[in-house]
């Protein structure tokens, strides 16, 4: 996104990451509990184009799920 284009710190990653987790995630709970029933009757996985998940909004949407559906995450690295 255009948010995005900029972004070279931690902190703008953080900065970014904050507000979508206040804004976006709060406006799609109901969507986020589905999710994690699903994921209570069959496991699942989130994934994007971002190799490491701090600099992915995966990390807070994956944070959300566990926090609803009492689920633990399990963060994937590939090894080069």
């Amino acid at each position: 996104s255009s948010e995005r284009k900029n972004l070279e710190t931690p902190g703008d990653y953080a900065t970014l990451f904050d507000r979508y987790e206040s804004i976006i995630l709060r406006r799609r709970e109901s969507a986020i509990k589905s999710v994690g029933a699903l994921m209570h009757d069959q496991p699942g996985v989130l994934v994007c184009m971002e190799a490491e998940s701090a600099s992915c909004h995966r990390s807070r949407l994956a944070k959300a799920v566990s926090s609803l559906a009492g689920l633990p995450v399990q963060h994937l690295a590939f090894a080069a």
